[in-house]
Order: C-alpha cells, then sequence, then structure tokens
C-alpha cells in the first residue's frame, strides 16, 4: 500500500512538474524561437528572417498605441510569430483558432503567421487580418494590465476588456485625438461582439467624455449604455 502511495505521489509530483514547466514556456517562449528583430519597444520573434517593412508596420502600431492615456513606453511588447499549426496549436491549446492571443502571464503576443509582405496576418484557416490592428489591440491588452493589474482585468466584463482593445487597436481613439475624422482607422470587418463593445468605449470617451480610469471604475448597465449607443448613432 505505502509503495502504491508512493508511486502515485511521483506521477502527481512529475505531472506538476509538467504543467509547471509548460506554462513557463508559454510566458518566456524566447528559446524556441532563433530570430529575433527589434524595433522600438518592440521584440519579434520568428523562426525566419522578417521582411524589413516590419519596422514601418511597428510604428505605425507605436502610433496607435500612444493614442491612449495609459500608453507606458517602458513597456517592452514580445511579439512571437507561430509560423506552422503545430506550433500555434502548442502556444494556444483551445485558443489555437484566434487571429493572436495575449498570454496574461508575462504578456507574449502570439501570432500564427504573417503574409510574405508583413501586412497581414494570416490564420491558417485562410483568414487574415491588419498585422498593425491585430498588435495593436493585443499590446493595449498589456498596456491595461499594467495600468489596473492582472485580478482586475480577469474581473473586467467581456465589453470592457475587449472594447478599448479593438478601440485603440482600430486606429480611432487616435484619430479622436488627433481629430482627423477617418484618416489612419481600420475599417475592415470584426466579429459582431468586438465591434459592439469597441462602440460602447468609443461612445463613453468621445460623447460623455470620461477617461479610461473612470470607465474601468464605473458601474455601467450593459443594456442601458447599448440603448444609448444605437440612440445616439440613429
Amino acid at each position: 500500500m505505502r509503495r502504491r502511495w508512493r508511486w502515485i505521489l511521483r506521477c502527481a509530483a512529475a505531472a506538476l512538474a509538467l504543467v509547471l514547466l509548460y506554462f513557463a514556456a508559454l510566458a518566456f517562449p524566447q528559446p524556441f524561437f532563433s530570430q529575433r528583430a527589434d524595433h522600438g519597444n518592440f521584440r519579434v520573434y520568428t523562426r525566419t528572417p522578417v521582411d524589413p517593412h516590419l519596422e514601418t508596420v511597428l510604428d505605425e502600431v507605436t502610433s496607435r498605441l500612444s493614442a491612449s492615456e495609459i500608453y507606458d513606453p517602458s513597456i517592452v511588447f514580445r511579439v512571437f510569430v507561430a509560423e506552422t499549426p503545430l506550433w500555434y496549436t502548442f502556444f494556444n491549446g483551445p485558443y489555437r483558432g484566434a487571429m493572436a492571443r495575449n498570454y496574461e502571464i508575462g504578456n507574449p503576443i502570439y501570432l500564427p503567421a504573417l503574409s510574405s509582405d508583413v501586412e497581414r496576418v494570416v490564420h491558417f484557416d485562410g483568414r487574415e487580418e491588419s498585422t498593425a490592428s491585430i498588435l495593436a489591440h493585443e499590446a493595449t491588452h498589456t498596456l491595461v494590465q499594467h495600468a489596473i493589474g492582472l485580478l482586475a482585468v480577469w474581473r473586467l466584463p467581456w465589453w470592457k476588456k475587449e472594447g478599448y482593445a479593438e478601440y485603440v487597436g482600430s486606429g480611432r481613439l487616435r484619430a479622436h485625438r488627433e481629430n482627423s475624422g477617418k484618416s489612419g482607422v481600420d475599417s475592415s470587418p470584426v466579429p459582431g461582439a468586438y465591434d459592439r463593445a469597441r462602440r460602447f468605449w468609443q461612445h463613453l470617451i468621445e460623447v460623455r467624455g470620461m477617461t479610461f480610469r473612470e470607465i474601468i471604475d464605473a458601474q455601467i448597465d450593459e443594456a442601458t449604455l447599448e440603448a444609448e449607443v444605437a440612440d445616439h448613432e440613429r
């Protein structure tokens, strides 16, 4: 009986060690990537050399992020391009269908693949989206986590978490700050829930004049806000 329990405990300890090792690999996956390109406060990790044009894309991402009142130029954003379905599944597991992922522990940003001109993030199922928008969206999650903390992020309603990232990522917040209309705004179609959440944030900032912190802290009834936004957009 004692031997059996010892065997069970050893197996449990080995399983726990493997789980911890896996999560450590997700947070700090640099050893899995042979190439690294640095530009501004971005570090992009790949297995094949990246087109130098990526620097122009990253400049656009930084421009969108810097419009946010919580932008912190000291933060380094780590981006990892999986390049194969197997590696993307390894790093994302049940989230492998997403166009990108920001893992909250350490904030690595995972992308499936990039187009040859690096202008588009390419998923293995054929979907494509703007690299600048995807990266600005995911990097905004990092900014929010640094601003309010991980536990607070986990407690946020979905629309607060994803709506701000979409608002910043699309370039609409920058356009509002610069009073430039639709110049530099990515109006590509996004899933309806993300667009709805973005419209909530856009209304609260541009119409109500609320700050990021005020929106995060406010107890806002989602149904009431939706009706208010719809009435204003008519």
